[in-house]
């Protein structure tokens, strides 16, 4: 399966570590520089933007941390709305309200 993973903070991180390990293709991206540089010697795909990391992918999870960002990821310029493939899923994971 084609997945890609948006917001690596330290959850993000923990569970896109465990869809690598199910040796899943991932592509991981968050928006602060460097951090998807840490999956990527565990073999993910460092993709360079919210567009780059749902390109062709059959599951697409955001793990961000408050409602602002997940607002525009979701539904900003070149976000997921914008970028998913219409029969691709898009799985929301967080602890924010």
């Amino acid at each position: 399966m084609k997945v890609g993973f948006i917001g690596l903070g330290r959850m993000g991180e923990g569970v896109a570590r465990r869809i690598l390990a199910g040796d899943q293709e991932l592509a991981a991206y968050d928006p602060v520089p460097g951090k998807a540089a840490q999956l990527a010697d565990a073999g993910a795909m460092v993709a360079e933007s919210i567009a780059n990391a749902c390109e062709g992918r059959d599951v697409v999870f955001t793990m961000l941390p408050d409602d602002l960002s997940f607002h525009d990821a979701v539904l900003g310029k070149s976000g997921i709305r914008d970028s998913l493939a219409p029969k691709a899923i898009h799985i929301a994971l967080g602890t924010h309200s």
